[in-house]
């Protein structure tokens, strides 16, 4: 189950196999992990490295040390533990299937944004879209900016479940958001569609909002049919 480790940036290394091992659902909530020593053998790590690399993920809530029994993956909530859950499910489908789901998500997520929005939330939606703007001749720039916008509207709308929910899911299609956004005239539209979402938000108007989102992760879908069509049903 566990490989050597490189050894430079040891207990990183480690941290991020157990991690990888958790989102493939090979170490489940609950399970035991080898006793320290064995473990550091089974990795090729010292066990001060290990250590480490161990109090880190105990830190964020993905492990849990029992007394006199060991250290186990946690059987509670924690938003990383969650987060990584997640990917695994999301692994597991189509993207197509994800994009449906952003779908249902975005476009409850912008009605709430219409709904909740604060001066300071509508702010940072025309900053951001300004920003992206200028940024449409510079791809690196331009998807930090898409996911920036995507988060803000998230924010907006005062529900964190939807926010970490939205968050994780783009995370698992960066690949694809960075294939998608290669071409200039492709950043150009999706622009557009930005710029149509962030009217309606101002306006008040949820209907128009909610369109206007409907309408760009349509494109979203064709565009991912014409960019990978073996990957869709």
């Amino acid at each position: 189950m566990f490989d050597k480790v490189v050894k430079s940036t040891v207990p990183g290394q480690v941290i991020e196999q157990i991690k990888e091992l958790l989102v493939k659902g090979e170490l489940k909530r609950g399970d035991r992990l080898p006793p320290e020593r064995q473990l550091a053998d089974m990795l090729g790590v010292s066990r001060p490295s290990l250590r480490e690399a161990l109090r880190a993920l105990e830190y964020a809530g993905m492990l849990e040390t029992r007394v006199g029994e060991g250290i186990f993956v946690a059987d509670g909530d924690s938003i990383m533990m969650n987060n990584l859950l997640m990917l695994h499910l999301i692994k597991q489908y189509a993207l197509e299937e994800m994009i449906e789901v952003r779908k249902v998500l975005e476009t409850s997520n912008v009605r709430f944004a219409v709904l909740r929005a604060r001066d300071e939330d509508l702010a940072a939606l025309k900053e951001i879209l300004e920003q992206s703007r200028g940024q449409i001749a510079n791809k690196a720039a331009f998807i930090k900016s898409d996911y920036a916008f995507h988060q803000a509207i998230a924010v907006a709308s005062g529900n964190s479940i939807l926010a970490t929910m939205l968050q994780t899911m783009r995370t698992m299609m960066s690949d694809f958001n960075s294939q998608l956004l290669t071409s200039q005239e492709g950043r150009q539209q999706v622009y557009a569609h930005h710029k149509k979402i962030v009217e309606a938000i101002l306006n008040r108007d949820e209907k128009a909002a909610q369109d206007a989102m409907f309408l760009h992760l349509e494109n979203v879908v064709q565009s991912m049919k014409k960019a990978s069509p073996s990957k869709s049903k």
